[in-house]
């Protein structure tokens, strides 16, 4: 998965364009599978999972009512996470929302490095904690993304994004943030 970043940021504007259809289309196929019954969700496009069958390292996406909306200067009601830690109550995950696609390709490339398959066969994962996070200068761009989550404010299925598509996934505009995404990108960059 090396030169992600390279593979994005060398892009012309026109290339830029397909790969976000590519994404686009993606996500369209998908978003059905978030409402339907679990027995009607294809292997290939994603699982559903709960809580207990989530693992560290694994990438999701839901639909999530933030506890403390009324408080918080933003949150995203539709998270794109990688789960880093879990508990009874919830987790604890990098949502990419909250870098701009640029920086979450430079951040994706350097989790790649960190996966227990280079392939991205099934049952691949990140092998990230919080204290890697936190330690690795490489990783600084996935400082803003930490963030918690209550299973009680799930308000979806969770669907396992299947590593053949974390890419794809991570790049699509997704973020459905209660104030323009800029303003959070330029917070999150100010935490770089």
């Amino acid at each position: 998965m090396s030169g992600l970043f390279e593979q994005y940021d060398n892009l012309l504007p026109s290339e830029f364009e397909e790969k976000t259809d590519e994404s686009l289309q993606w996500f369209r196929k998908n978003l059905r599978n978030i409402r339907v019954k679990q027995e009607d969700i294809l292997r290939s496009q994603g699982d559903t999972a709960l809580p207990s069958d989530m693992r560290t390292g694994e990438m999701f996406m839901y639909m999530y009512d933030a506890k403390y909306k009324d408080v918080l200067p933003y949150y995203d009601k539709f998270p794109v996470m990688i789960l880093i830690e879990k508990s009874f109550k919830g987790c604890i995950g990098l949502n990419l929302h909250y870098i701009p696609p640029r920086f979450r390709a430079r951040f994706l490339e350097e989790l790649y490095k960190l996966s227990n398959d280079d392939e991205l066969e099934e049952g691949a994962k990140f092998n990230i904690t919080y204290e890697l996070l936190m330690k690795i200068s490489e990783l600084k761009y996935g400082k803003p993304c930490v963030k918690k989550y209550l299973w009680t404010h799930i308000e979806s299925r969770i669907i396992r994004i299947l590593p053949e598509h974390w890419d794809v996934v991570s790049m699509l505009p997704l973020q459905q943030f209660n104030i323009n995404a800029n303003t959070v990108y330029a917070d999150s960059k100010g935490k770089f």
